[in-house]
C-alpha cells in the first residue's frame, strides 16, 4: 500500500504521500473501529507533516469507515477531497468474505453468540457496521459505530454533518461484481429498506439522503459528488484498472491552486 500511497500523490502532484498505519490486516477484524479511527486520528496528530493541513483521503473498503471516522470526527486534518473504493458505508447484511480457517471459524462463532451484543461489539470490527434490517431497532440501539457517524439515531450530530458536508469532491466507487460485501450498493450509500431485506431504495428515497443527515444530499445538489460503477468480469473488490485510476482517482486527488494537498491512503 505504500507503493500504491506513493504512486498516487505523484500522479496527482501532491507533495507525498502517507499510508496512515492504525492496525494490521488481522488487528482490524479484532478492533473497534471506534477505537481504530481514534488510534488514526492521533497519528496524523502526531505527524507534523499532516497535523491541521488539507489533505485528501482514499479509503480501501472497511478503510472507508475508518476514513469518514477522520473526516468527521478529527481536527487534525481538513480533509477537502475524499475517494471511497468499496466502501460499506451503508453496513453490510453478512460479514465481509472471509476464508476457511481458525480464524474465520472463530468471528462465525461468534457472531453466532450474539451479533449486537456488547462482548460482539467489543470484538469484532465488521460486527460494528452489520445491518440485519429485521432487526433495525436493535441495530441502532446496539451497533457501536454506523448508526452514530452515519446520524441514523434520534438524536443527530451535526458536528458530523458540517465536517462531512464540508468536502470539496467526493468519489464513490461501486464494484457491480463485488462478492465482499452485501449489498454491493452500501457503496453507494444504499441498503435495503428497514424490515424488507431484498429491495433496495434509491439512493433520494434514503433517509440518509432525503434527510441529508450526514450532508451527502448537499454535498451532491452542490455537484462534489460523483458515483462511480465498475463493470467488469475482471473488476471486483478492491481491484483497481487504469482507466479506473485515470478518470476517476488521481482527477479528485490533484491538488487545488488554492490549497498545498497531501494524500492518505487508508486501508
Amino acid at each position: 500500500m505504500y507503493e500504491l500511497t506513493k504512486d498516487f500523490a505523484k500522479a496527482a502532484g501532491a507533495p507525498f504521500g502517507k499510508c496512515i498505519e492504525y492496525g494490521a490486516s488481522i488487528e482490524s477484524w479484532f478492533t473497534t473501529l471506534h477505537s481504530q479511527v481514534t488510534r488514526a486520528c492521533n497519528i496524523l496528530k502526531e505527524d507534523k507533516d499532516l497535523n491541521g493541513k488539507d489533505v485528501s483521503v482514499v479509503g480501501l473498503s472497511q478503510g472507508n469507515l475508518v476514513a469518514r471516522g477522520i473526516i468527521q470526527s478529527c481536527d487534525a486534518v481538513n480533509v477537502k477531497n475524499y475517494v471511497s473504493v468499496a466502501g460499506p458505508h451503508s453496513g453490510t447484511s453478512t460479514m465481509p468474505q472471509c476464508e476457511t480457517g481458525f480464524i474465520c471459524d472463530m468471528i462465525n462463532k461468534v457472531i453466532d453468540f450474539g451479533v449486537y451484543s456488547s462482548i460482539v461489539q467489543g470484538f469484532i470490527a465488521p460486527a460494528n457496521y452489520f445491518k440485519d434490517v429485521t432487526q433495525y431497532d436493535t441495530y441502532l440501539k446496539d451497533a457501536a459505530f454506523l448508526p452514530d457517524f452515519n446520524n441514523e439515531r434520534e438524536t443527530k450530530n451535526d458536528g458530523y454533518k458540517q465536517k462531512f458536508a464540508a468536502l470539496e469532491r467526493l468519489v464513490l466507487i461501486k464494484y457491480n461484481n463485488d462478492t465482499v460485501l452485501s449489498p454491493i450498493d452500501t457503496e453507494w450509500f444504499q441498503f435495503y429498506t428497514a424490515g424488507k431485506k431484498g429491495e433496495i431504495l434509491p439512493i433520494e428515497q434514503t433517509p440518509l439522503y432525503a434527510e441529508d443527515w450526514i450532508g451527502l444530499k448537499s454535498l451532491n445538489e452542490a455537484g462534489k459528488v460523483k458515483f462511480v460503477a465498475q463493470d467488469g468480469n475482471h473488476l471486483s473488490h478492491l481491484d483497481m484498472d487504469d482507466p479506473l485510476v485515470t478518470d476517476y482517482i488521481i482527477p479528485a486527488l490533484k491538488a487545488n491552486t488554492k490549497t498545498n494537498l497531501r494524500t492518505i491512503t487508508d486501508i
